[in-house]
């Protein structure tokens, strides 16, 4: 009997155990996961990590910031070629890894000698560099800045910058022989934009183009009145002066021509006048925050009715440009441009970096030089720029048309136009 009642104890003690363990708490277990943020560079600060239940889904902290970088979004990735979708629940551990674009290199200028300093300045990416005023050095001459120590390649700087960069400087020891060369803004008050002292008989180094506002640089001349262009391969034997030759740039925005008549297409429907005009909100950099597209129309055209106090010779025409869906090209047999009727010839237009429109973004707008040589006639002038090609672009469109944001004619003549007064309207209805 006492066996009986020990084994039915017994089970008793085993079926409360079991009842304890279905119905009681649950064994401590870890039911969340890590999800690290790596902010992806040399020197960054530690990680950020949080922990997220299994199923959730996690809140990325706040963006970071770096210098002479743009935030860029986390990625699944280091390599940063696919962005994180913070929709999908976490499942399992997980590192995010933030991307960045260089919006700013430092560009550093060594002397290049022993004893020598080096001195840094913060450039753009895409813009140039000013070159700094020529250093000195006892018993030598500045020969130049170089993009390596033993001076074999020199720097030009009209080239964009496109990331951190050490420029060295050369010398050659002076001959006892040295001449001054200056550099001369050329107009009023401007003073010297820059002075080098070399070798007798050596070549004079090109500085960095100068800039003035509202105007353009069109080169070195050897006379102030810029009849004479400078020849750089020139051996130099006594001081010199250079001069700075400048044009005003005078602007015509394409979004006041007279649209009126006018047809133009998109991917999948058409538009009728002002329609043509489209608003720059996909931070294409057009000039006045407008541009004329849909010009993919066979025989479509733009007509700027410019008026000149005087003949005169040598203006440059520049158009600011950009394209949409593809890479394309363009030349003057199909897009031909025309000056009081005369056939205007450029070199072939080459749009590149072209991205998807349905990206959100557009390749930015730039400017394209057409021709520097165009004649204007005192009084009225008309210029002519027409779509004159059959190559589709897709969906409704009959050819290919880039988007216009405005026309730059660099010209010391005094040259305006009406469309700026009368059809300043077209944009009443776009500016909200």
């Amino acid at each position: 009997m006492k066996l009986k009642r020990m084994l039915i104890a017994a089970v008793l003690v085993a079926a409360a155990l079991f009842l304890l363990t279905a119905c009681g708490p649950a064994e401590t277990s870890a039911t969340g996961y890590t999800v690290t943020f790596d902010y992806n560079y040399e020197g960054a600060p530690d990680d950020y990590t949080t922990t997220v239940e299994d199923g959730g889904v996690v809140t990325p902290p706040a963006n970071p910031t770096r210098d002479n970088y743009s935030f860029d979004g986390w990625f699944t990735d280091a390599a940063c070629t696919t962005k994180a979708d913070f929709e999908y629940a976490i499942t399992s551990d997980v590192t995010y890894y933030a991307g960045w674009t260089q919006t700013s290199a430092s560009v550093t200028f060594d002397a290049n000698y022993s004893g020598g300093t080096s001195t840094s300045v913060s450039v753009q990416i895409g813009g140039t560099v000013t070159q700094p005023t020529a250093p000195t050095r006892d018993g030598y001459v500045f020969t130049g800045w170089y993009t390596d120590a033993a001076c074999t390649t020199e720097f030009v700087f009209t080239s964009a910058v496109t990331g951190n960069m050490t420029l060295y400087a050369g010398w050659e020891e002076a001959t006892g022989d040295t001449v001054t060369v200056t550099f001369s803004y050329n107009y009023d008050e401007a003073g010297d934009y820059y002075s080098q002292t070399i070798n007798a008989g050596r070549r004079i180094t090109k500085p960095a183009d100068p800039s003035r506002d509202d105007y353009a640089f069109m080169g070195w001349y050897a006379d102030a009145e810029c009849t004479t262009e400078y020849n750089f391969n020139t051996f130099v034997q006594s001081n010199t002066t250079l001069y700075a030759k400048w044009l005003m740039i005078h602007t015509f925005e394409a979004e006041y021509v007279d649209m009126t008549g006018k047809i133009g297409v998109g991917w999948s429907s058409s538009v009728e006048g002002i329609g043509l005009i489209d608003v720059d909100n996909m931070n294409g950099g057009a000039s006045n925050g407008f541009y004329v597209g849909y010009m993919y129309v066979n025989g479509n055209s733009l007509t700027f009715h410019i008026t000149s106090d005087s003949d005169v010779d040598g203006c440059v025409i520049v158009l600011r440009l950009t394209g949409e869906g593809s890479d394309f090209t363009l030349s003057d047999d199909e897009m031909p441009i025309t000056v009081n009727g005369n056939e205007v010839e450029y070199e072939t237009l080459e749009f590149t970096g072209v991205s998807d429109p349905t990206t959100g973004t557009r390749r930015p707008f730039s400017n394209f030089v057409i021709n520097d040589d165009v004649s204007l006639r005192e009084g009225d002038n008309e210029i002519v720029i027409t779509i004159d090609n059959e190559k589709s672009l897709g969906g409704t469109m009959n050819a290919t048309a880039p988007m216009f944001d405005c026309m730059y004619i660099y010209t010391n003549a005094d040259i305006d136009w009406t469309e700026g007064m009368c059809f300043e309207s077209n944009l009443d209805g776009l500016r909200d």
